[in-house]
């Protein structure tokens, strides 16, 4: 068998396609560079990532089917049940053809810690990529606060995935502090390995056309989900223009999502649909020429008890082009930006729309953010760094070594 002697590390992913998951796919080319045998179980995409199997880049892709939740709570348990038989279906049929040593399983939803117990009798180990906060981000979406049943049952999943874990491995600092006091995960079985852009990800030249005729363009990247606040852009940009009558600005918002459609709508209803643009999902080379051309990017995900712990690609992306930022007010997306962003606080849509025509209107100071944003990402963020810190926790912490 060509992959005698090799560590084998199965990543398993529930709420995105690979390689469409951008973390879950460098970490996988990471360790598959680096003398390890690497497999992926995830769902199949909307639109690409369709296949059942395929190998790419010398990594085995196996996808299935699950239907889409609709946002609701039945609708969520229906598709994690679906998606559970069917990874734990694949993890079979991929132990039988070549024997797993690790599952590295990337969180939302916490349903796979069955799965840690399971590794205990055959032989391979739990490793938990904590990447967002699952009961908080039920407590935002039905609006049903910390009390409820299903919040408790949410925590108590996360629990288990972290007591059968034998390594965590998180974005932040904020989630490592979970993983800490929640979790009761020692310091020495938790590794910080942040999102970043990589070398791969550079700005391009501008291209001027995609400003539709308008002085500025203002640009958007990322999920247009029921967190991320989109429509806040949306709310904002009719301040700009029918309330300081400033009609030399054009938005691009990119990404795809469950509030998409309504966006779409919200810009018709306010008849917006000269000014702003929702192309949807694009590939990295639209998504460059969008960022390289912005004057300025923006980042409208609000407080509200669960965007304040998570670290936003988004902002490492914007940085990476130079490019200053309209952020509200977020723990971690200060500690990534620091001084390539305007913070504006209390969810203020209307102070959000006045700092984006400040910042517009002062080339110079979008000159000297845009630069810092770059040099940090350039010094300290790139994902070239948080590579290395990557490889090294298998090689050190999860493994002696890559190899048997």
């Amino acid at each position: 068998m060509a992959f005698v002697g090799k560590r084998h590390v199965l990543f398993i992913v529930e709420n995105l396609s690979v390689p469409f998951d951008r973390r879950v796919w460098r970490e996988a080319q990471a360790l598959n560079g680096n003398g390890y045998k690497v497999s992926v179980i995830c769902p199949k995409g909307l639109r690409s990532d369709i296949k059942s199997f395929e190998p790419i880049e010398g990594i085995d892709i196996y996808r299935y089917n699950i239907p889409l939740t609709q946002n609701s709570k039945t609708g969520y348990i229906n598709e994690y049940l679906r998606a559970f038989i069917a990874t734990l279906f694949l993890l079979i049929k991929i132990n039988l053809k070549h024997k797993v040593d690790a599952i590295h399983v990337a969180n939302p939803p916490e349903i796979f810690f069955p799965l840690g117990w399971f590794g205990k009798l055959v032989g391979f180990k739990f490793v938990f990529d904590h990447h967002d906060l699952s009961p908080e981000t039920y407590a935002y979406k039905f609006g049903r606060g910390k009390s409820g049943l299903m919040y408790k049952l949410l925590l108590m999943l996360e629990r288990m995935t972290f007591f059968v874990s034998y390594h965590v491995i998180s974005t932040n600092q904020s989630l490592t502090d979970i993983a800490k006091k929640r979790g009761k995960i020692p310091g020495d079985r938790i590794t910080i390995v942040r999102n970043g852009p990589d070398n791969a990800f550079i700005p391009v030249s501008s291209k001027y056309e995609l400003k539709k005729g308008k002085k500025y363009l203002a640009a958007y990247l990322g999920v247009m989900g029921q967190t991320d606040g989109v429509e806040n852009i949306i709310f904002a940009a009719e301040k700009i223009i029918k309330e300081y009558n400033r009609k030399d600005i054009y938005f691009i918002l990119i990404g795809f999502g469950d509030e998409y459609q309504k966006h779409c709508d919200l810009i018709k209803k306010l008849n917006l649909i000269d000014y702003i643009d929702l192309p949807g999902r694009l590939p990295d080379k639209e998504v460059l020429d969008i960022l390289s051309t912005a004057d300025l990017c923006l980042a409208p995900d609000p407080a509200n008890g669960l965007n304040e712990f998570h670290t936003m690609n988004k902002i490492m992306d914007y940085m990476r082009c130079g490019k200053a930022i309209v952020s509200f007010d977020l723990a971690e997306s200060k500690i990534s930006a620091d001084r390539a962003a305007i913070y504006v606080n209390n969810n203020d849509i209307s102070n959000f729309a006045r700092e984006i025509i400040l910042l517009l209107d002062d080339p110079q100071k979008r000159l000297e953010m845009g630069a810092f944003g770059e040099k940090r990402v350039e010094e300290q963020l790139k994902w070239e760094y948080s590579k290395k810190i990557f490889i090294d926790t298998y090689n050190k912490k999860i493994f002696a070594n890559g190899k048997q």
